[in-house]
């Protein structure tokens, strides 16, 4: 984790002294008391090294420990904490630790300011990435001074996987803008926007894939640009966004929200093609097209004559027989692709007339036997 973001983790007590007090509780379990003077021994000269002030001492002020930011003084701390100083000369300065392992090394873990005052609160903080053992915390003055070092027998802090990681608006913690971000689809496109804040001086536009959190940057704006349009879009893929404000020297600040949407196409099917309309025997006009993977219906649309096209089916399939016809009428029809977004625009109209019912030849056959059937049986009557 970096130095100055914080991690929170499960609380698991822990042991700290001052620096000097007691020597028996430096001793973690199953160590002996002869490794104790050459621990603190290595303390100093890394703290030395490191260019913390020789001059240590609680005339310059003094620190306490809290396992909670408003609980009482403890001598029990884990892997998050919070600090208080009291009495102090100086209006300014660090904290820093010293740990104890592999590579016995110094770092700061906050920077401190009195604000005039002689007292100073820090925290929530949280010890460097670093196996559970001893170290000392120390806060360095400005002046070349220092308090004390207290001795801390600390937890490891527990790493939170990558896909763990709350996204910008999912945590309290403290962010610079702009505080709300949405999206919208515009045809395959998505836009995305956000609200105008006054002292930016620009915008990053970041995205991951499929709830990722890898995030890359895809478009940097100026100060009065509040959307972008992302036209490298896959129909069904979940995109996450996150607008990023930049100070006047190009600094990003922390983002404050973050947007998710899955890109899809909200413009209306195309027109259905090869469309005909064909007359058939018996007055019927059949209609057929070639299918669009894009509708999830087909609206047909029918004018008698000159007249005003209105819907008279809605059918799932291409292909329809329109049988409410009147022999030797002309009727108009138009064919459209449907789905959620909308139907087909300026699809063409075709016009087909209904054919009238001729008589077969068996028809007129069995007319003319039955004909002359009838008249020879009159004359023999007569």
């Amino acid at each position: 984790m970096s130095l100055n973001r914080l991690t929170v983790t499960a609380r698991n007590e822990v042991r700290m002294v001052p620096w000097m007090d007691r020597p028996d509780r430096f001793r973690r379990r199953g160590e002996t008391n002869g490794r104790l003077p050459w621990l603190a021994l290595v303390a100093g000269l890394v703290l030395l090294a490191a260019g913390v002030a020789a001059h240590a001492s609680d005339e310059h002020g003094e620190l306490t420990f809290h396992d909670e930011q408003d609980g009482d003084a403890t001598r029990s701390l884990s892997c998050e904490f919070w600090v208080r100083a009291e009495g102090f000369e100086a209006t300014n300065g660090t904290l820093a630790i010293t740990h104890d392992g592999d590579g016995n090394h110094t770092h700061t873990v906050a920077n401190w300011s009195a604000n005039g005052t002689d007292r100073f609160h820090l925290g929530p903080l949280s010890h460097h990435d670093h196996d559970a053992g001893q170290a000392w915390l120390q806060a360095n003055l400005s002046g070349n001074h220092s308090t004390q070092a207290y001795a801390v027998n600390h937890t490891a802090c527990e790493e939170t996987p990558a896909d763990e990681e709350p996204l910008p608006g999912e945590s309290s913690e403290p962010c610079d803008g702009p505080p709300e971000v949405d999206a919208y689809h515009d045809g395959l496109a998505i836009v995305v926007h956000w609200g105008f804040q006054d002292d930016a001086d620009g915008y990053l536009v970041n995205r991951s894939v499929q709830g990722e959190r890898n995030f890359t940057t895809i478009a940097q704006l100026d100060q009065d640009e509040t959307d972008h349009r992302d036209a490298n879009v896959d129909k069904g893929t979940t995109y996450t966004y996150i607008v990023t404000v930049l100070d006047e020297d190009g600094d990003p600040g922390r983002p404050c929200d973050h947007v998710q949407i899955t890109a899809r196409d909200t413009r209306p099917p195309p027109c259905p093609s090869d469309v005909q309309a064909q007359p058939q025997e018996g007055g019927a006009i059949e209609l057929a097209w070639s299918g669009s993977a894009q509708a999830d219906a087909y609206k047909i649309y029918r004018a008698t004559g000159n007249g005003s096209l209105g819907k008279i089916q809605s059918v799932q399939e291409p292909g329809y027989v329109d049988e409410n016809t009147e022999e030797d009428q002309t009727y108009r029809y138009r064919v459209v692709g449907a789905d959620e977004d909308g139907e087909s625009e300026d699809c063409p109209i075709l016009e087909a007339t209904a054919i009238p019912t001729f008589p077969t030849t068996a028809t007129v056959g069995f007319a003319i036997v039955g004909s002359v059937a009838c008249l020879a049986l009159a004359r023999r009557r007569g």
